[in-house]
């Protein structure tokens, strides 16, 4: 028997109220806008992927998380840890 594995996880995100206002800030913060069709659009961010789903549901809102990296960014946030920690100058 052949066992399936999976090579990406795409997440659905909801976007509020305001879904034009919502892709329009994610293609500031850098996203890429790969397509769009009927309420959903699959943004990319370097090696990083979501749809953005045109969906207003609050409790759905305010309970989701979505963590991302950058080496940019992650090299900084080490240095500053390992500062916090007392070790790094």
């Amino acid at each position: 028997m052949v066992k399936a594995q999976a090579t990406r996880l795409y997440p659905f995100e909801p976007s509020g109220p305001r879904f034009t206002t919502s892709l329009a800030f994610f293609g500031k913060l850098g996203f890429e806008k790969l397509w769009e069709h009927d309420g959903l659009a699959g943004l990319r961010f370097g090696g990083a992927s979501f749809m953005l789903q045109d969906i207003d549901v609050p409790e759905w809102q305010t309970s989701v998380r979505a963590v991302g990296r950058t080496p940019h960014v992650s090299k900084h946030q080490d240095a500053a840890q390992l500062r916090a920690s007392g070790h790094g100058r």
